[in-house]
């Protein structure tokens, strides 16, 4: 099965990842699970359980934004053969916490433990490689790699994770030829369905980017306020 992209369809290197924290009733790993896309196509996935026992939710999402790193680092080298050198590659957890401490080059006393095979993260994030955000549930398509799901959820987000490989295609309606008119309509229901959340996670993410620039020119400000005064 190959993958179509459309002439002028995006080619954006992007990532979900999230984490079910202490999940193995016998060991209390945790279990990592992340997809990464090409455009709108699913190109890798992984469902694994972490090496290490870790001590809180961010933590163990933490060691999973490194590991996703470190597979979407190899796409990226993969992919610069074919001319496309990609900045800001969008990564997509569920963390706020996890999001802080791979933009904070400082350790703390809560971090120091970490091993350092998992500050792989810190560096591409500070390169401007990486861009975090954070994204809530309702827009998290990994969940199902990561623990059993109910039956509905789990159909809901496999739909959606196929979606993104044929139902945005602008040929996608010769895809329906020949299905039963209830399935065709679901698959049309959908295909609107999955075009507004998408849209409601660029607004997110809009809004994630707005916050960021304020806090960046508030900050400067504030420096700048300082040299003044030292001045005087």
């Amino acid at each position: 099965m190959d993958l179509w992209y459309p002439k002028d369809s995006s080619f954006e290197l992007t990532a979900f990842l999230d984490v079910d924290h202490a999940g193995c009733i016998d060991t209390r790993k945790s279990t990592s699970g992340g997809i990464q896309l090409l455009g709108d196509k699913l190109v890798s996935w992984m469902s694994k359980k972490q090496d290490c026992i870790v001590m809180s939710s961010a933590e163990a999402e933490y060691v999973t934004l490194s590991a996703s790193c470190a597979q979407v680092m190899w796409m990226r080298t993969q992919l610069k053969d074919y001319g496309f050198n990609y900045k800001k590659i969008r990564f997509y957890c569920a963390s706020q916490s996890a999001i802080v401490i791979s933009c904070d080059p400082v350790q703390h006393s809560r971090t120091k433990h970490i091993h350092t095979r998992y500050h792989f993260i810190k560096e591409q994030v500070e390169n401007r490689i990486i861009e975090l955000y954070f994204v809530i549930t309702e827009y998290q398509l990994v969940d199902m790699f990561t623990k059993a799901l109910p039956k509905d959820r789990f159909k809901y987000l496999v739909r959606r994770i196929v979606k993104m490989e044929i139902l945005l295609e602008p040929t996608s309606n010769e895809l329906l030829v020949g299905l039963d008119d209830g399935i065709a309509a679901s698959f049309q229901q959908s295909r609107i369905h999955h075009h507004m959340l998408m849209l409601k996670l660029q607004r997110h993410t809009k809004h994630q980017d707005s916050r960021i620039k304020k806090a960046q020119e508030s900050k400067t400000k504030t420096s700048a306020n300082f040299d003044i005064q030292d001045l005087l």
